[in-house]
């Protein structure tokens, strides 16, 4: 099982006292992020990268819009097998995202991808198109893979 390297969070939204970006990470040294949004973060060396993610989001969720909407969030998970997920998390208050916490809605993400989510709004010709896509441009067998393959943590099996 590839284990998660480091998740890094960037709260886009919300009150600019809880806004900026945190990186958790596992070993010795930081990891060198490319990506804009991450510039500047707070790196967190983290033994216990699931309880930090979980803390976070949580923190920020209770200033997080609480009668409809949301804040932004940017993330990027990183595994030892130099896979990667990014995204955003669209962050409620409590810190969840259609009822769905960080990890749940990360593994649902990945689920959707590799053809095994289909969400409600896709009719049956659309959600076909859309499977048959990632079949032919290889989105499910790396969703497949990143499903079997890698660390997924929040208690998500």
């Amino acid at each position: 099982m590839n284990k998660i390297v480091y998740v890094a969070l960037n709260r886009a939204e919300g009150p600019s006292a809880k806004c900026g970006a945190v990186v958790f990470y596992r070993g010795s040294e930081a990891p060198v992020i490319s990506d804009p949004h991450f510039k500047g973060a707070t790196m967190v060396p983290a033994s216990d990268i699931d309880l930090r993610v979980r803390r976070q989001i949580f923190e920020w969720g209770c200033s997080a819009p609480k009668n409809g909407g949301y804040d932004k969030t940017d993330f990027i998970v990183q595994w030892d097998n130099n896979q990667s997920y990014s995204g955003r998390f669209d962050m409620e208050y409590g810190g969840t995202e259609d009822g769905e916490t960080f990890w749940v809605s990360l593994k649902n993400r990945i689920r959707f991808y590799a053809g095994l989510r289909r969400p409600a709004h896709f009719g049956d010709t659309a959600w076909a198109a859309f499977v048959d896509r990632n079949k032919k441009n290889g989105s499910e067998k790396e969703a497949l893979e990143m499903l079997a393959d890698c660390e997924m943590l929040g208690g998500v099996s």
